[in-house]
């Protein structure tokens, strides 16, 4: 039943036009974000300068925290619609006469809400990968490709931090 009602949550919301908003949104944000860190629309950084490498774990998991604030907003506009849309239009009492099991019922429907939070998150770092080719190896700001950086920023920070305050 759990898979069920979770298949079911992820097809509602990829039928709905805002999820690809949203995403094209975070993308263009996170490009431009990283690109204007990187030194795109920049003269080129004197010698001088102290370098940090944009692609390094470190500055990525920073980049990656920083923008995971604002994907604090998603969580009630995409996980507490998915459970409140229920109630608006008063179909829990017949869902919960039922058989079935309210705690498969609304885990399948959290974990629905929070793939699609999480796929929109994915941008970030498709975002991240796409300015880093488009900067390219000779900007003195971008080291070598590490997808480890990514992974961890990714699975390690803004996976966990954003679970917890959808379940919050």
């Amino acid at each position: 039943m759990l898979s069920f009602i979770y298949l079911y949550e992820l097809k509602y919301w990829l039928r709905k036009p805002i999820i690809y908003i949203y995403f094209g949104v975070f993308f263009c944000f996170s490009l431009v974000s990283f690109l204007g860190t990187g030194g795109f629309f920049d003269e080129p950084i004197k010698a001088t300068e102290t370098v940090r490498f944009l692609n390094s774990p470190h500055e990525l998991n920073y980049l990656f925290q920083y923008l995971g604030k604002l994907f604090l907003f998603l969580i009630p506009a995409i996980i507490g619609t998915s459970i409140y849309k229920d109630f608006k239009y008063k179909v829990y009492p017949v869902l919960y006469s039922y058989p079935i099991d309210k705690k498969a019922y609304l885990t399948g429907k959290f974990l629905g809400a929070f793939t699609i939070v999480v796929v929109i998150a994915l941008s970030t770092g498709v975002a991240f990968l796409l300015g880093e080719m488009l900067l390219g190896n000779e900007n003195p700001k971008i080291g070598l490709f590490n997808m480890i950086g990514y992974l961890q920023a990714y699975l390690i920070f803004l996976i966990p931090n954003l679970f917890v305050f959808g379940v919050f």
